[in-house]
């Protein structure tokens, strides 16, 4: 509530380190970073992030909202809102791809790169209560990591919708 008080200040605006958060995430397994919207891989050069809920709506930029997209797509997505049904399973499952790089059974060299990445991110991308002490903690299976996300976002998309938020459409020439 305290974003939607204050005036906007790009300076609060941090999303170089989410971004910067997955781009490690792809160097380190060689896995290309995928749009949950069209499945497509995502060029670095046209990496940008994506608030699920639109950022006009919730006024932050915290990791639990966020999704890689690239830029084009990010541009037609605008202030609206994806189709829940559709898209808040694979989004919760990449969001989930990510957690396990980020806190893996057993720490790797690799992993301790994207934990320092996290840390980062976790400074600026992750003020919510719930998400720091439920979510972005270790051992969560992928059921427990989806249902608490599922039970604090979808209030939120909810409340969005009765806002008068429009859903999006992708069309046919961007899939």
């Amino acid at each position: 509530m305290i974003y939607k008080i204050c005036p906007e200040n790009e300076e609060l605006r941090k999303l170089e380190q989410a971004r910067d958060l997955w781009k490690t995430a792809a160097e380190i397994t060689g896995t290309p970073i995928k749009e949950i919207y069209t499945g497509k891989d995502i060029p670095i050069d046209s990496l940008s992030i994506d608030h699920f809920v639109p950022r006009s709506y919730i006024s932050n930029d915290e990791l639990w909202n966020l999704t890689p997209m690239r830029r084009s797509l990010n541009s037609s997505k605008n202030n609206k809102l994806p189709f829940w049904e559709e898209f808040f399973k694979p989004f919760a499952q990449y969001q989930f791809y990510l957690y396990g790089l980020i806190f893996p059974e057993e720490k790797t060299a690799q992993s301790e790169i994207l934990i320092k990445k996290f840390n980062k991110c976790r400074r600026n991308n992750l003020n919510a209560i719930w998400a720091a002490k439920t979510l972005y903690i270790p051992g969560n299976s992928i059921l427990q990591f989806m249902n608490i996300l599922e039970h604090n976002m979808k209030p939120i998309y909810d409340a969005a919708r009765l806002q008068g938020y429009d859903t999006w459409k992708i069309s046919k020439n961007q899939l």
